[in-house]
C-alpha cells in the first residue's frame, strides 16, 4: 500500500498554494490592486505566512481559501473495499475527485488479491488464498464461456487489489484526514488500520510541501 503525493511535488510548489491561500484571505481584507496585494503576500516572511494562515483556519475558521489549492495522489496496492470507503467522503467533502482502476480494461482474473491477513501466513491468510484461487477460477471459467468483462466483477473479491489517482482540495483532505486518520496525527482513530495507514501517508506528504495548511487538522 503507497500514496504518492504527485502535486504540488516541491516545497516551491507547495509554498506557491499557501501563497494563494494567503492572497485569497487577504483579498477579502484589503482595498489594495492585485499588483500590490501579490507583491505584499510575495514579501512576506515565512513566520509571517505561518501566522496569519493560522489564524485564517483556526481563528477565524475561513476554510473556503484551503478549498483554492489541488493536491493529487497517485495510491496503490489497496483492496477494494477502501476505495468504498472513500468514495463517502466524495458526497460529504467538497471537491474529491477519483480515476480508479476499470475492471472492464482489465479483466478481473488477472487482478492480484490482497490476501495478507497480518498473521503471517496463518489461518486467515490461507483461507483467503483459497478464496482467491475460487475467484480468479471462476473469472477466468466466466471469461471462456463468452461473459464480457462487467460481468465477470461479479466473482471478484473485496480484497482485490486496485489503484487510483486522487484529486482534492486542502479542505476536503482535512476532512478526510480526520475520520480515518490515526490519533498520532490529530485524526479520531476509528477507520481500519489499512484507511489509517494510506492517509498518514497522504498527510505526511502534504504536510512536508504545505505545512501551513497542515500544521493542525481541521474539524471541517
Amino acid at each position: 500500500m503507497r500514496a504518492t503525493l504527485m502535486f504540488p511535488r516541491t516545497q516551491e510548489e507547495g509554498e506557491y498554494l499557501e501563497k494563494l491561500c494567503h492572497f485569497a484571505a487577504r483579498r477579502a481584507r484589503a482595498l489594495v490592486s492585485h499588483e500590490a496585494l501579490w507583491a505584499e503576500v510575495e514579501g512576506a516572511t515565512p513566520e509571517k505566512r505561518a501566522h496569519f494562515l493560522h489564524y485564517i483556519l483556526q481563528e477565524e475558521w475561513s476554510l473556503d481559501v484551503a478549498e483554492m489549492t489541488l493536491f493529487v495522489y497517485d495510491i496503490e496496492g489497496v483492496p477494494s473495499w477502501l476505495i468504498t470507503e472513500l468514495l463517502r467522503h466524495r458526497f460529504i467533502a467538497r471537491d474529491f475527485s477519483f480515476e480508479q482502476r476499470s475492471k472492464r480494461a482489465i479483466q478481473g482474473q488477472r487482478i492480484p488479491v490482497l490476501t495478507d491477513m497480518g498473521d503471517e501466513g496463518g489461518q486467515g491468510t490461507v483461507i483467503m488464498q483459497e478464496l482467491a484461487r475460487h475467484s480468479i477460477e471462476a473469472m477466468t471459467e466466466l471469461r471462456h464461456l463468452g461473459y464480457p468483462a462487467q460481468k465477470l466483477r461479479y466473482a471478484s473479491l473485496e480484497g482485490s487489489e486496485t489503484g487510483l489517482v486522487c484529486a482534492a482540495n486542502a479542505r476536503a483532505l482535512h476532512h478526510l484526514f480526520t475520520l480515518r486518520g490515526g490519533q498520532e496525527i490529530g485524526g479520531d482513530g476509528k477507520a481500519a488500520p489499512e484507511f489509517q495507514e494510506l492517509v498518514r501517508q497522504m498527510w505526511g506528504q502534504a504536510k512536508a510541501v504545505c505545512p501551513n495548511l497542515f500544521a493542525t487538522l481541521l474539524k471541517s
